[in-house]
């Protein structure tokens, strides 16, 4: 059977986040959505995060798995925080994986606050 469709929907936008260019393309598949935010124009941190269905059963509490494939230690650990508020958000809606791709020039929490209200904001999940 063929379809005439594509496999995955490509979103993409650019804003200005503390007169930073910033590049965030959503793209979903069957059962992840990946996400490319770059200040900088490379990939940067690549964070795997998924919903834990089996603890989820058990404790009737939404538990999350989030894994850093690559990356820069120091700065995993905020866009690991990133990561949970993005999956916390797809889990409400649907049952697929994310993999985040992030790379930002500030490091600063209020910078970071500001990236991830984008992302919410431009959803397609």
């Amino acid at each position: 059977m063929q379809t005439n469709f594509p496999p995955f929907q490509t979103k993409h936008f650019e804003t200005n986040i503390d007169n930073l260019k910033t590049d965030i393309i959503y793209s979903v598949f069957e059962k992840r959505i990946f996400i490319w935010v770059s200040q900088t124009k490379s990939m940067g941190s690549i964070i795997y995060a998924e919903k834990d269905k089996l603890a989820e059963e058990n404790l009737n509490v939404p538990t999350y798995s989030l894994t850093t494939l690559l990356g820069d230690r120091k700065r995993d650990q905020m866009y690991q925080i990133m990561a949970r508020q993005v999956i916390e958000q797809i889990s409400k809606n649907s049952n697929k994986a994310l993999l985040l791709s992030i790379a930002t020039k500030n490091m600063e929490i209020e910078h970071l606050r500001k990236v991830l209200q984008q992302i919410l904001k431009n959803k397609v999940w």
